[in-house]
């Protein structure tokens, strides 16, 4: 069914051909596509396991009426995609526990819900790029669905949805603390996206007006510290790739200076797992959001 759906009609690879007719290479070609289904055909309508299976649209129609859901939308790519002579292929993705334990008891009997995504995956020189589960502000290799367990189509092979490790969920969040002797300090702080982080954070800023973002501005640094004060505007980077956020403020008497000592709170703050309520526990604890981060502070002290 979803391969009739692909069935490319002249509109559609005209379309698609026009789209890319100023793309430098075959990435370029797949970002413009990725890019014009994201903003014009509007995510919509159940999952593929709670309609029939004849429910599936047609890539024409898809087009036309500017909405599907993950099944539509894939069957529009792999038309758009098959156009200019690329080598799509359909899986299904599963939001199932990246833990094998945990998941393959469920994998291993017949479900109709495990796999209620659609999505198309291309080769695209080293990179195997996913398409279907971000929009036009993520980067093009990241995947909502990195680890999770996929269904290939037509074979029916299981296998794992794997991002290269530069598109992986991640943020990197540094400081850099320079104090004088009398304990005041000039903080800077500077947060590096990638993976899906970036998407959030592109989208974040690229939506933001300038009155909230003032504002947004000036609660970041009463983040640092109460009696903070900016020095300079607030940096964001989200034309390329990795995203980086940035500014530098200056506090007074952050310090506290007994002698030759000073002493001061790291401004990365306690670092604990959220939700948890002791410090030790008997059963696992599964906690389904990934998140990688990298926390550095470097510490400039006066002479």
């Amino acid at each position: 069914l979803l391969e009739r759906a692909v069935s490319p009609s002249a509109a559609t690879a005209a379309l698609a051909r026009s789209t890319v007719a100023k793309a430098a290479d075959d990435a370029a070609a797949v970002r413009a596509l990725r890019d014009l289904v994201a903003t014009r055909i509007r995510p919509a309508g159940p999952s593929l396991a709670d309609l029939p299976r004849t429910a599936i649209s047609a890539a024409d129609v898809t087009l036309r009426d500017g909405y599907g859901n993950s099944a539509d939308r894939a069957a529009l790519y792999v038309s758009m995609l098959t156009a200019l002579d690329l080598a799509p292929e359909l899986v299904l993705a599963s939001t199932e526990p990246r833990i094998a334990r945990l998941c393959n008891p469920r994998l291993g009997s017949p479900q109709r819900g495990v796999f209620s995504t659609v999505l198309v995956r291309v080769p695209c020189g080293k990179d195997t790029l996913y398409l279907n589960d971000t929009d036009q502000y993520a980067e093009l290799g990241v995947t909502r669905h990195d680890g999770r367990p996929a269904l290939l189509l037509p074979s029916g092979k299981l296998d794992v949805i794997r991002a290269a490790r530069q598109y992986r969920n991640r943020t990197d969040l540094a400081f850099d603390v320079a104090l004088t002797s009398q304990g005041d300090a000039l903080i800077t702080r500077r947060r590096t996206f990638y993976g899906t982080a970036f998407g959030a954070f592109h989208r974040q800023y690229a939506e933001m007006p300038p009155e909230q973002r003032r504002r947004h501005y000036l609660e970041l640094v009463a983040g640092i510290a109460q009696s903070a004060r900016a020095e300079g505007d607030l940096l964001t980077r989200y034309d390329r790739y990795p995203g980086v956020e940035q500014f530098t403020v200056r506090v007074p008497r952050y310090a506290v200076r007994d002698g030759w000592n000073l002493y001061c709170t790291l401004p990365a703050g306690a670092l604990r797992l959220p939700g948890l309520r002791a410090d030790t526990r008997t059963p696992p604890y599964y906690w389904d959001a990934d998140s990688e981060m990298t926390i550095t502070t470097r510490v400039l002290a006066p002479a």
